[in-house]
């Protein structure tokens, strides 16, 4: 389906549209609730009726998992009583800020929309006004969720001690079929600070 225009967009439009995503999460994941899991998990979601951050700790996995990756250009909000919930990262995308209120005590974060992709369709700061072309409604949305995203992330990664920050500018902030490679990205990235995050942490430790 990759090589036929906008075959990746229509398959994400209709695992979403269609419920087919949650077919996927229920194979793995059944029924288990947040509070079984071996980690703690806290789930994000923006409710757009209240305006505000919807944060689960506790409820089926599931669901609270597709509450918080609904992502408004392919999804319709997620109707619960009283509340229209899409991704929490349109309100709060580096989250560190949740950890916080719940006395975590050292807290790691992964911003991935550090850098923006240099590309806005086919224009970039050096497209002249002459040759810059039109961009679609899908694509147009998706840019300024990117654009929200990088700057939001910016009031909330304050709360981190330790930040990294995978340089996933190469790659369209809607492209969700790069997985190996964004995969290698972060880990890469990971790597690279390990020394310097462990030395902090310790640091951290000794200062109680």
């Amino acid at each position: 389906m990759t090589w036929f225009p906008r075959a990746t967009q229509l398959h994400l439009w209709t695992l979403f549209r269609f419920g087919l995503i949650e077919q996927r999460f229920r194979k793995y994941l059944k029924n288990l609730k947040l509070e079984q899991l071996l980690l703690p998990v806290h789930t994000i979601a923006a409710d757009l009726i209240g305006g505000q951050a919807v944060i689960r700790s506790s409820g089926e996995v599931v669901g609270c998992v597709l509450e918080s990756i609904n992502y408004p250009v392919f999804g319709k909000p997620i109707w619960r009583d009283g509340l229209a919930l899409v991704d929490g990262g349109v309100l709060i995308n580096v989250p560190s800020s949740v950890l916080r209120k719940q006395r975590t005590d050292y807290i790691v974060a992964v911003d991935v929309g550090t850098k923006l992709h240099p590309a806005f369709g086919k224009n970039n700061a050096a497209t002249p006004a002459g040759a810059m072309r039109h961009v679609g409604y899908f694509a147009t949305l998706n840019r300024v969720l990117e654009v929200s995203s990088h700057e939001l992330a910016k009031l909330h990664m304050s709360e981190s001690d330790f930040l990294i920050t995978p340089d996933t500018s190469a790659y369209p902030f809607a492209d969700f079929t790069r997985g190996e490679q964004l995969f290698e990205i972060g880990y890469n990235a990971a790597q690279n600070v390990m020394p310097e995050l462990k030395q902090r942490y310790e640091d951290f430790v000794e200062r109680g």
